[in-house]
């Protein structure tokens, strides 16, 4: 249609692989204006999964590289995830069935001992039962790891032995942002899901950050 041609060659490369019409592209600059793009600066790392993804010709997943530096996640045989070119709305994705994670034994360095944010943007097929999206540290390791996830039903930021609560999971097979803060005193924890505060409170023992980076780590239930 002539009057989509009015926009840049990205969008309308947009427009031509999802067949947008004009509502539906107009809809999409209005979020780009009000969502501006993940900012690189301060980020001790940024896994995506439209970038630097290894994976073979059945989708196993060996190695996904950090956009921000040179760490890499990896693992093999049959604990490798599965990668998926065209996932929900098209985009591609990285699959964890619970028993599958990548691994780092690295540190991220002391930058995230303290005022430490963590997103994820993910979804599961069951978010009732016990599960983290990512750990940083050894799990295990009290007040030493920090990890997001769901525990009976809830939202929760576990530093091991310490953790706060959030609001509900959201309904399986549903992609939502998760995020948790860590103050600089690491003393208030906050969560949020797209967008949304749902939930804060106070912990105490949490030490520095241990080796290891674990992304799709567990899921027990």
């Amino acid at each position: 249609s002539s009057d989509l041609m009015a926009y840049s060659r990205e969008k309308q490369v947009k427009i031509a692989s999802h067949q947008w019409s004009k509502a539906q592209t107009d809809a999409y600059v209005a979020f780009l204006a009000t969502s501006p793009p993940v900012p690189a600066v301060g980020l001790a790392l940024w896994l995506k999964a439209d970038a630097r993804v290894t994976a073979d010709g059945s989708g196993n997943v060996s190695e996904w590289d950090d956009q921000t530096s040179s760490i890499s996640v990896t693992q093999n045989g049959s604990a490798q995830p599965t990668y998926i070119s065209s996932d929900v709305n098209g985009k591609p994705a990285v699959r964890f069935n619970g028993s599958q994670w990548l691994y780092n034994p690295s540190s991220l360095g002391s930058a995230v001992n303290n005022d430490v944010s963590i997103i994820v943007v993910a979804t599961t097929s069951n978010p009732t039962i016990d599960q983290a999206a990512m750990v940083l540290g050894t799990y295990g390791t009290n007040g030493g790891s920090r990890d997001p996830g769901y525990n009976v039903s809830v939202q929760t930021s576990d530093y091991y032995g310490f953790a706060v609560h959030g609001g509900s999971v959201p309904a399986a097979n549903t992609f939502v942002e998760e995020a948790s803060t860590l103050d600089s005193s690491r003393s208030t924890v906050t969560l949020y899901q797209n967008g949304t505060l749902t939930g804060s409170g106070t912990v105490s023992g949490v030490v520095d950050v241990t080796p290891g980076i674990t992304v799709g780590s567990f899921s027990n239930g």
